[in-house]
């Protein structure tokens, strides 16, 4: 629905947020055929952050001050030599 119509979609949370002033944002889930509308009135829109997660090895390798590549730490970054 909101890919192929993109134009209506706009019109339609263009018309709520004149209608609605205190609507903060529209959440939208798409789940095969149903599409959901979420009206939000209580939460300020904040952006997604994407979280990195480490696998074993690099969780390891940051314990221990090496980095992912295997290299030794430089000497800014301990104050030792190689």
């Amino acid at each position: 629905m909101i890919a192929e119509d993109e134009p209506r979609v706009a019109a339609l949370v263009s018309y709520l947020a004149e209608r609605l002033t205190d609507l903060k944002q529209i959440k939208v889930v798409i789940q095969g055929e149903q599409v959901m509308v979420d009206l939000v009135f209580d939460q300020s829109y904040v952006p997604q952050s994407v979280v990195h997660f480490a696998d074993r090895n690099e969780a390891r390798a940051a314990r221990q001050g090496w980095r992912v590549c295997g290299c030794k730490p430089r000497d800014s970054d301990n104050n030792t030599r190689h």
